[in-house]
């Protein structure tokens, strides 16, 4: 049997990624869920929910991580 093999096209930039549920943010940026569940109780972590389903924006992990880097730089500590 001879399957033709399809090549993907590259990503449309465009077309990138701008929200992500909680498991696609966890693997996408590293985080655990229940990391993730704790920041948005207490308020660090922006989201928006439609029709029940949590999303988190790019940006708003962006600033999250910017934001914990900051605090870090303030508090004298190194990156490694």
């Amino acid at each position: 049997m001879n399957q033709k093999q399809t090549q993907n096209p590259a990503p449309n930039p465009a077309c990138r990624k701008r929200a992500y549920r909680i498991p696609q943010a966890c693997e996408a940026y590293g985080f655990k869920r229940s990391m993730l569940y704790d920041l948005m109780a207490q308020g660090k972590l922006r989201y928006s929910q439609v029709n029940g389903i949590r999303l988190i924006t790019e940006d708003a992990l962006d600033e999250l991580l910017a934001s914990n880097e900051k605090s870090h730089r303030e508090n004298g500590e190194t990156q490694q």
